[in-house]
């Protein structure tokens, strides 16, 4: 799993890193250069390389080929 810094106040993404620790040099590197040491309001830590979750399309597709199933059984079944 990777870790990558983003700050959405000066529009940066950091390169992923594969460690914690690694990932908090990046965001102090950041705050010093950047920011005078301050953390700013819009940063936050993503991960990278794992899909969080499925997206709203994947979810209609299941939805859909579950209906189709239920209506051929009910197609044959009647």
């Amino acid at each position: 799993m990777a870790y990558q810094y983003r700050c959405d106040d000066c529009g940066t993404t950091a390169e992923p890193v594969h460690s914690r620790v690694a990932l908090r040099a990046v965001r102090g590197r950041h705050r010093q250069l950047a920011h005078h040491g301050l953390r700013p309001d819009g940063e936050h830590i993503e991960t990278v390389g794992v899909r969080q979750r499925l997206s709203w399309r994947t979810g209609c597709g299941f939805a859909v080929l579950a209906w189709i199933a239920v209506l051929d059984w009910i197609i044959r079944h009647l």
